[in-house]
């Protein structure tokens, strides 16, 4: 009966925002507004170059022909932990599947028949087989690929008797082309004016990727500048790298790690990392049905990745599923003396993985459902408020707590997250230009502005006066630092006292609305595929905790996947 109760007083707060939503409300005049953009030939990139595959076509040619079938039977949307156990387990014979495949279950036939060992370099074959499919499709998510994969994979290969010493043993796995990496790639954030620039070393997170056994197979494309450029900029949109489609159809692809949510949607690559200012991981993460993890600031190191902001810029996983988000988090998180707001994992939990093989219980566990009037007004769109009534729904069906939150929305107006992009963004390139990067291009700001105006229609199609902005900006560094300090008082409190006096362990809204509150505070948020409007356009809940708080939110994520089951492999 309590939760029947519940229920109706949440269904009656939602009311305004489903009636709402039979008029086109703003959310829905900005997202139309991003399609058409995407769409349009605003977006033609004329200086757009494409990844470079000449180092492995005639093996990309050959594995198509002779194991194409089996590999897309035996990969196609499978989770990186599923992975891992076929590396473990071997698999049958290619004959053998191709004979008894369209009458015979894969695990039945299996059983007591020839097995081959299968072989990271068969697995990242099929996964470049996979990225040039989309590229020649007009997808536009890869924008490079490490020439030296290849040869990578053959040194895991020959480690296979070692393979449980390495986490990610033999698992690809793709990065935003913000991420500095030493393998040829260059590190461009989609800028033209970074085409032929290279980090002086990996990031200490590919350090750490590589370390646990994981290849670096690609980087994609990606919002340019981390969606820092332009005011009426498309997501998923760099000059670089053109535009950034949505697996799923005609819909906006989020931003700004579109390239790393729709890789993994499209199945190009069992892992990916992203990064988030604000919204970055988690909204693209919601459009393209994929699991994102913005963590904790600080848990995971910045060192070598291109900025915005030093207050809230993080990396974090984006993969198929809450368990591989877990695998990748574990691997990726830790101290680093380059990033000194790394000191805060001394603090925080460090271990991350779970099994997930015994069902996810969601008892116990009570959420807070997070709105106010602004929210409803300025985010609602077509069906969200039906999808929200749903979600709840099915927390509650899957022994979850579920309360209605009404935030005290002048929390907006108590933050200036702004002033703080603008200046942080202006020295941390800088800084980052200076430190770590080589190779031919602009070395500021400045520079890079300059750089720009001299081809605008290939450099800076849609404009960049973000960049100017920050450039031109007369802010002080004692004003940031008070700035910094009183975003993440205002941001955090609000969100620890709801949690507080609420009784709940975590708070939920849908997608990005959550997403200027919990960036500014600088704390965790985990989306999880909740399933599709009926245009077929993907939608994910958020869920939210405090500092630290990443192994709850993986409990709860899962617990919610398990029972949801949502999430469909595109077409």
């Amino acid at each position: 009966m309590k939760k029947k109760v519940i229920l109706i007083v949440i269904s009656v707060f939602l009311t305004t925002g489903i009636l709402c939503a039979l008029e086109e409300a703003p959310g829905d005049q900005w997202i139309r507004h991003q399609v058409e953009l995407q769409y349009s030939s605003k977006v033609a990139a004329p200086g757009r170059a494409p990844a470079d595959f000449s180092f492995c076509l005639d093996e990309i040619r050959a594995f198509e022909k002779e194991k194409g079938s089996l590999f897309e039977f035996l990969l196609k949307g499978q989770e990186a932990v599923s992975i891992l156990s076929l590396y473990e387990k071997g698999y049958i014979h290619p004959e053998v599947i191709m004979e008894h495949l369209s009458n015979m279950n894969f695990r039945i036939i299996s059983a007591g028949l020839p097995r081959e060992t299968l072989s990271v370099r068969d697995v990242v074959l099929y996964y470049l087989w996979q990225m040039k499919r989309s590229q020649d499709k007009g997808m536009n998510i890869i924008l490079t690929v490490n020439a030296e994969v290849l040869k990578e994979a053959e040194y895991w290969d020959n480690l296979r008797k070692e393979m449980d010493m390495y986490p990610l043993y033999g698992l690809p796995v793709a990065l935003k082309a913000n991420i500095g990496t030493a393998d040829g790639q260059p590190t461009s954030a989609g800028a033209k004016a970074l085409e032929h620039c290279f980090a002086v070393q990996d990031a200490t997170l590919v350090r750490k990727i590589k370390e646990a056994g994981g290849l670096i197979i690609a980087k994609t494309n990606l919002s340019e500048w981390a969606n820092y450029m332009a005011e009426n900029s498309a997501n998923g949109f760099s000059a670089l790298g053109g535009q950034t489609r949505n697996p799923y159809g005609a819909f906006d692809v989020g931003g700004s790690s579109s390239g790393s949510a729709a890789a993994v949607a499209q199945g190009l690559v069992p892992l990916a990392v992203g990064t988030e200012t604000s919204g970055s991981i988690v909204y693209p993460s919601s459009q393209n049905s994929v699991v994102g993890l913005k963590p904790t600031v600080g848990l995971i190191s910045r060192n070598s990745i291109i900025p915005i902001a030093e207050a809230q810029d993080t990396a974090g996983p984006i993969t198929a599923t809450v368990r591989d988000a877990a695998l990748l988090l574990d691997v990726m998180a830790g101290e680093d003396p380059l990033d000194p707001a790394t000191d805060i994992c001394r603090k925080i939990q460090k271990d991350y993985r779970f099994s997930g093989e015994k069902r996810a219980s969601l008892q116990g566990l009570r959420f807070g459902f997070v709105s106010n009037p602004s929210m409803r007004h300025y985010y609602y769109r077509q069906e969200e408020g039906a999808i929200q009534l749903r979600i709840i729904g099915e927390l509650i069906r899957a022994g979850a707590e579920v309360v209605f939150i009404e935030m005290d929305e002048t929390i907006y107006t108590r933050l200036d997250v702004g002033s703080v992009f603008q200046y942080q963004f202006h020295q941390g390139l800088n800084e980052y230009l200076k430190k770590w990067a080589r190779g031919e291009g602009p070395l500021t700001l400045d520079e890079i502005i300059a750089f720009n105006r001299k081809n605008p229609a290939e450099r800076m199609p849609l404009g960049q006066e973000l960049l100017v902005a920050a450039r031109d900006n007369e802010h002080t560094e004692e004003e940031i630092a008070a700035l910094v300090l009183s975003n993440a008082r205002e941001a955090g409190g609000m969100i620890d006292a709801l949690l507080k006096e609420h009784h709940v362990h975590l708070l939920f809204t849908l997608s990005n609305h959550l997403s200027y509150i919990y960036a500014a505070a600088g704390y965790p948020a985990l989306c999880v595929p909740a399933g599709y409007k009926r245009s077929g356009e993907p939608v994910g809940v958020t869920f939210v905790g405090s500092r630290g708080d990443e192994m709850i939110l993986l409990k709860a994520g899962s617990g919610y996947e398990q029972a949801a089951r949502h999430r469909k492999i595109p077409e």
